[in-house]
């Protein structure tokens, strides 16, 4: 089995927005089964999806010439397995690079 983090954003001008943003991504994926696939990858099957925490922050903009926001961050855990697993070869001591 493997594991992906995902850090999702929910961005508002007012803290409750943001809080509620994140709680409907909570919400969402709470129980959420499927695969998922990248352009590269075959595709793979979600075992389980686990939400590892939030953060709050408030980001004053650059330099503090515009406007800032809140932003509630949501950490997630997918577990998946691969359906065509990509070889992994692991190497004892590597010669680095010639530079």
């Amino acid at each position: 089995m493997r594991v992906a983090t995902i850090a999702v954003d929910c961005v508002s001008s007012n803290l409750a927005q943001a809080t509620n943003i994140a709680d409907q991504v909570r919400v969402d994926l709470y129980g959420s089964v499927g695969s998922l696939a990248t352009t590269t990858n075959s595709p793979m099957v979600i075992q389980s999806i686990r939400i590892d925490g939030t953060n709050m922050a408030y980001d004053m903009g650059s330099e503090g010439t515009e406007y800032g926001v809140f932003v509630c961050t949501v950490n997630i855990k997918i577990f998946y397995v691969a359906s065509n697993p990509s070889p992994v070869t692991l190497v004892t001591n590597p010669t680095p690079p010639a530079l």
